[in-house]
């Protein structure tokens, strides 16, 4: 059992994740594509399921990794024994496909991995090392920055820090490439001047409607200044999480 909280830099309402794609979700899990490593689980709900869980953000994809050598570098999609489309509520906590039950993962090795957390327009997060209790339970809490993976050879924090004090995932990963660069900031312009709306990979900060809004949460992170109300902190050029330097997580 996963029991996993994150936030989502995007949807981030200064208390909160808003659920305002809610109404647009797809009913079946999106994350059947090569930049999420072709997962094709079957992951559906009801045309009606949405319409009674109202505090459903978003789906996100996590992985259970456990490399034979034990080191996080090691931590890549070939050393997965388990991953899941499942759902994130506007709390930060992740659930089945009830809405409700935390996430559970089938493993055939026991003894400590890496929980991955990706999404499909904001940068992936990794655990560090964490070992499962007596009854099988894993726990980590992406919002404390402690809980994320860092890796010495990147500059950037593996998490943004928010309002309130807590820490989220990097929003603007529009081109689903691991990094969040020029590239994306143009792909959201783009989506931008014709105001495309929907469940679409520019809406990064997941209200609908892609426009100027999109367009400065990317460009924030691809400045690598991490924002917490009107303060403005770093000032490296690009923003990558991964396990490896210039390999993004996969």
């Amino acid at each position: 059992t996963m029991n996993i909280q994150a936030n989502l830099r995007g949807a981030w309402n200064g208390t909160s994740m808003n659920t305002s794609l809610n109404t647009v979700l797809p009913l079946a899990q999106p994350y059947n594509d090569a930049a999420f490593g072709n997962y094709n689980g079957g992951e559906t709900v009801p045309p009606v399921f949405f319409a009674t869980h109202t505090n459903i953000v978003d789906w996100v994809l996590v992985d259970f990794r456990k490399p034979p050598s034990g080191l996080p570098v090691d931590a890549n999609l070939a050393s997965a024994l388990s991953r899941k489309a499942c759902f994130l509520l506007n709390n930060g906590t992740f659930t089945e496909l009830d809405g409700v039950t935390p996430i559970s993962l089938p493993i055939n090795k026991q003894g400590a991995g890496f929980v991955v957390v990706r999404h499909r327009n904001h940068l992936a997060v990794m655990s560090n090392s964490t070992a499962l209790d007596a009854i099988g339970n894993f726990t980590n809490d992406f919002r404390v920055l402690a809980n994320n993976y860092t890796n010495g050879l990147i500059s950037s924090p593996p998490a943004q820090l928010l309002s309130g004090g807590s820490y989220g995932m990097w929003a603007g990963n529009a081109n689903k490439d691991g990094t969040v660069n020029a590239g994306d900031v143009g792909l959201v312009k783009a989506n931008a001047n014709v105001a495309l709306t929907g469940y679409v990979f520019g809406d990064v900060n997941m209200d609908k409607v892609v426009n100027a809004g999109d367009v400065g949460i990317t460009k924030v992170s691809a400045n690598n200044t991490a924002q917490t109300g009107s303060s403005l902190v770093g000032n490296s050029t690009k923003k990558i999480i991964e396990p490896k330097s210039h390999t993004p997580v996969n």
